[in-house]
C-alpha cells in the first residue's frame, strides 16, 4: 500500500495480503514484501546504541557511522514521502507506505488504502549525525496469532507523466543494488514509548520472493511442499535481517551477504540484488496463541546505501 505523493495525482499501490497456509508455515504474510517471524531468523546486522543530542552537520549524501562509501537512499527531505534516491533508467524514486494486516491493529501514519497519508515525524538528533525528520510508525498489531504492522518504500517506480496520466498506477520495477554491499540507517525508539525494546524485520523482497517477479506462487493450496524439505513454492519469503531497536537512537548497518529466508518459501541460493524491489521495516504480532496485541513504536532516518 503506497500513499498518494503530494507533487503528482498518482496512486501507488502494494501488493496484497496474502496468508501462510499452515501446511508450509505458521506465520501468515502482511502487504507489500514483508513475512512473519518466527524466531528462526538470527540477527547479521551491527549496531550501535545511542542517546539523543544535537549536532551541526548535514546529513546530505551521509557517511555518518563509520562507512567507507554511501549513497542516500532518503533523508526524509521530500514531504510527500518520496525517497531521495535517483534511480537510473529513467525510473522515479518510490513513496514510503504503511501497512497493517487483520483486524484490531492501528498504525500512524494511517495506510494510504484506509485513507491516510504519510507524513515525517519530527525527531530530537542523535549526537553523532544531524537528523530532525524520520520515518516513524507506532501503533499496535492486531491480536490475531502472527499479525504484522510496517513501513516501507520500493527503489524505483516506472515512470509515468503526472498531467497526461492523472490516477495511473505507477508500477514498481527490479532495481539493481548489486553495486552495494548493504544499507545503513539509523533507528530511534522513543525512550517514554510503552513498546520498549523491538526486534524489527527489515525486509528485502526480490525477483524470487515477490509475487511481482512471477516467479513464486501466492496460492500454497497449489503449490504443495516438497516432501525433502518441508519446502512451499509460496511467495513473501523475503530475505531478512532481524536488528534489535533498543530506547534511544542507534546506528544500524545491514550487509546483503549476511541476509537470511526463513526457509518456508521459494527458496534461493543468496539475495538476488539485481532484482530487488525495495525494503520493509516490520514489527510482529503475537507469537503465541493469546498472547495479545502488540505494541510498536520506532522511527527510521538517514538511510544509504554501503560499500566496503
Amino acid at each position: 500500500m503506497f500513499n498518494k505523493p503530494v507533487s503528482l495525482a498518482v496512486t501507488i499501490l502494494g501488493t496484497t495480503v496474502f496468508a501462510w497456509m499452515a501446511a508450509c508455515s505458521s506465520s501468515k504474510e502482511t502487504a507489500n514484501n514483508s513475512s512473519s517471524n518466527t524466531g528462526g531468523a538470527t540477527s547479521s546486522s551491527s549496531s550501535t546504541s545511542l542517546g539523543s543530542g544535537t549536532s551541526s552537520s548535514s546529513t546530505g549524501s551521509s557517511t555518518s557511522g563509520g562507512n567507507s562509501a554511501s549513497t542516500l537512499i532518503d533523508d526524509a527531505a521530500n514531504p510527500s514521502g518520496q525517497i531521495s534516491l535517483r534511480p537510473t533508467g529513467g525510473y522515479t524514486a518510490g513513496y514510503w507506505f504503511t501497512t497493517i494486516n487483520d483486524t484490531g491493529g492501528t498504525i500512524t501514519p494511517e495506510p494510504a488504502a484506509s485513507g491516510g497519508s504519510w507524513s515525517y515525524t519530527t525527531v530530537p538528533s542523535p549526537a553523532d549525525a544531524s537528523i530532525t525528520m524520520a520515518a516513524c510508525i507506532s501503533g499496535t498489531t492486531s491480536p490475531t496469532l502472527y499479525s504484522e504492522a510496517g513501513e516501507g518504500f520500493n527503489w524505483a517506480l516506472e515512470p509515468i507523466d503526472a498531467a497526461a496520466d492523472s490516477g495511473v498506477q505507477a508500477a514498481a520495477v527490479q532495481y539493481d543494488i548489486s553495486a552495494y554491499t548493504g544499507i545503513s540507517f539509523w533507528a530511534y525508539v522513543p525512550p517514554s514509548s510503552p513498546a520498549g525494546t523491538q526486534m524489527v524485520r527489515v525486509l528485502f523482497p526480490d525477483k524470487t520472493s515477490d509475487p511481482r517477479g512471477g516467479v513464486c506462487s501466492l496460492d500454497a493450496s497449489t503449490t504443495p511442499c516438497s516432501p525433502d524439505t518441508a519446502q512451499c513454492m509460496v511467495c513473501y519469503d523475503s530475505w531478512e535481517d532481524t536488528p534489535t531497536f533498543n530506547p534511544g537512537w542507534q546506528f544500524v548497518r545491514i550487509e546483503f551477504s549476511e541476509l537470511v529466508q526463513l526457509m518456508f518459501g521459494e527458496i534461493e541460493a543468496s539475495f538476488d540484488a539485481q532484482h530487488s524491489y525495495g525494503v520493509t521495516f516490520q514489527a510482529n504480532g503475537p507469537q503465541q496463541a493469546d498472547a495479545g496485541a502488540v505494541p510498536f513504536d520506532f522511527c527510521i532516518a538517514d538511510i544509504n546505501f554501503i560499500t566496503n
